[in-house]
């Protein structure tokens, strides 16, 4: 490989190549409402209603409650993903009670959003970089499903909460609520 090729490769300056540069967090600002714009696309969402905008927002506010709790609680997925679903269903729950819609529609692009800001948050990538021979890749994987389930139950557990917070039991207003 010549040098001007290598050098296209790599860095300016620092001789890593470009995939394993960590992403700066202006990246962010393009990536978090990106992401749930493009997934609601996916899912058949009309571009031109206000439920679009409100899904994009409210993903965007379950990832904010994510990534901070993650940095408060580094070494617990469970915690961080409990928080940002209890703030997505919180705010999906809020539209839905006041603006008479619905609450699943606006809420489960960001709740789709959420699995993987909490697999992130655990150590996904660990495992990735981490394992090099075949038993720490086979107890990984191990580590890898502990780590789905807990994060699922932290997802159950955060729109559980919502839940009660918005419309506590015994309330006459709990039609339309959002569950999974």
């Amino acid at each position: 490989m010549s040098t001007i090729s290598a050098a296209a490769h790599t860095r300016a300056g620092g001789g890593t190549p470009w995939w394993q540069v960590t992403v700066s967090r202006w990246f962010f600002f393009l990536a978090v409402p990106g992401f749930p714009f493009f997934l609601a696309l996916k899912n058949q969402a009309k571009l031109k209603t206000k439920e679009f905008v409100v899904t994009v927002f409210i993903a965007g506010c379950g990832w904010c409650a994510n990534h901070f709790a993650a940095k408060a609680f580094p070494t617990q997925s469970s915690v961080s993903s409990t928080l940002g679903a209890l703030a997505v269903g919180f705010l999906g729950n809020l539209w839905g009670k006041y603006f008479q819609g619905t609450a699943f529609i606006v809420a489960l692009v960001p709740i789709m959003f959420q699995l993987p800001s909490g697999l992130g948050n655990g150590g996904l990538l660990n495992f990735a970089a981490n394992s090099e021979n075949s038993s720490a890749a086979f107890s990984g994987t191990f580590s890898i499903a502990e780590q789905l389930i807990t994060v699922a139950l932290g997802l159950v557990v955060g729109l559980f909460g919502s839940t009660i917070l918005i419309s506590p039991i015994g309330s006459s207003r709990a039609k339309g609520l959002m569950s999974f």
